[in-house]
């Protein structure tokens, strides 16, 4: 459950606190308007209600530790107002404006349920959730789309204990990272090993027993630098694999973006992508305490404890681009892009989606971060050399939405 880990600084909560531009009222016809309340009373109202509907199914948290986290989160919001990312905030505020922005809409998690997302769920509906139900409605086919080819990495000899996530990106074939990889089989020589009968299983969702299941068959091809564990940028986290069963029921291969500005990040409002995976529960940092957490960081437990049953299901998650390729510190080989969308505990292997533009193509492909904090994902039209040998890859591109300068 909760260790210690540090809470995020004042500048990336500042990042995260960021929206996409206001909905158009041609975009949501019919649908709900935006509250006369000022965003930040917004923002802990949505909050508050969020964190006491999961409450209320939990007796281990109290709603007066809820009432004391958004008071933490509304004086952090005072002083980032009047400091910006100088501010000093208390690890008490830090956490609890971690809280809010994890509960109040800004950057939503909906579970997948029948092949699509509830485009009414309450985080949606107002506050800052509504600005994402704009582009959801306009994209809700191609998210559709996609959610059908994501793929939950399975050992069925463990019931079916998930261990990371895949896309389609070929008839048979799948997109997810090394670092996944490593986890079922070994390399013999030049060649994979299982360790484990794993499967693909592209169905997983919340409180739907449905299943469309595949076998790994084969590794085809893989980053050449082992991941153990690590982030490197300079490493590809990546690994093709092959599957076997009955084909006629995979899924339609996904569309890959070709041109990496399409995550450019630049003056302009930063992109807008969307996450889809099966996050893992989380891990304790190497060292981290197991039992109550140090003074000022029983929230983080809290919020832990709140998202517990999160874990293992296909989940939707919208967010923004932090750097594209090239524009983060030591991403030599310009093929990193970072985002803030909603990971929880991590989800190796999932697509990052535009959602600007176009709302079905792949621009990367997650493979770590701190939870709640930071993530990074290969930005795959940087990769095309790197797969050229896999086909028929269908690569598309068009006038880029680049919001560089």
């Amino acid at each position: 459950m909760a260790g210690t880990r540090s809470p995020p600084t004042a500048e990336q909560l500042l990042r995260r606190l960021a929206l996409p531009p206001e909905p158009s009222k041609s975009g949501l016809e019919g649908g709900p308007e935006s509250s006369p309340l000022p965003e930040r009373v917004q923002r802990l109202q949505a909050a508050r209600r969020t964190m006491k509907e999961l409450a209320a199914k939990r007796l281990d948290v109290d709603d007066s530790v809820i009432d004391r986290m958004v008071k933490d989160a509304d004086e952090a919001l005072r002083k980032l107002d009047g400091h910006g990312d100088a501010a000093e905030l208390a690890p008490s505020e830090l956490f609890g404006l971690e809280a809010v922005i994890e509960t109040d809409g800004s950057r939503p998690v909906l579970f997948v349920q029948d092949g699509t997302i509830d485009l009414d769920a309450p985080v949606l509906l107002d506050g800052p959730g509504l600005r994402w139900r704009n582009s959801a409605v306009n994209f809700q086919r191609e998210i559709e789309k996609v959610v059908s080819a994501v793929g939950a990495v399975q050992l069925p000899a463990f019931g079916n204990l998930r261990l990371g996530t895949a896309i389609a990106i070929a008839p048979g074939l799948v997109l997810t990272n090394r670092h996944v990889l490593e986890e079922i089989a070994r390399m013999e020589g030049d060649r994979w090993a299982w360790k484990f009968a794993a499967e693909i299983d592209f169905a997983g969702e919340h409180e739907r027993p449905g299943t469309n299941v595949f076998t790994l068959a084969e590794a085809v091809l893989w980053g050449p630098d082992a991941i153990n564990r690590s982030i490197d940028f300079a490493h590809l986290d990546l690994a093709v694999l092959r599957l076997e069963g009955d084909l006629s029921r995979f899924p339609r291969p996904l569309a890959l973006e070709k041109e990496a500005e399409r995550v450019t990040v630049g003056q302009g409002p930063r992109p807008q992508v969307y996450v889809v995976g099966f996050p893992a529960e989380p891990r304790l940092e190497e060292g981290a305490a197991t039992g109550r957490p140090r003074a000022g960081h029983e929230y983080q437990e809290v919020l832990e404890t709140l998202f517990e049953g999160r874990f293992g299901r296909k989940r939707w998650a919208p967010g923004l681009v932090e750097a594209g390729a090239g524009q983060l510190l030591r991403d030599d080989r310009r093929w990193v892009m970072s985002h803030d969308a909603s990971t929880l505990g991590g989800n190796s292997g999932s697509c990052v989606v535009d959602f600007s533009s176009n709302g079905g193509r792949v621009v990367g492909l997650h493979f770590g971060g701190r939870a709640r904090v930071e993530n990074y994902a290969h930005v795959v039209a940087a990769l095309q050399e790197q797969l050229a040998s896999i086909e028929p890859i269908q690569w598309m591109s068009d006038a880029p939405s680049s919001s560089a300068a």
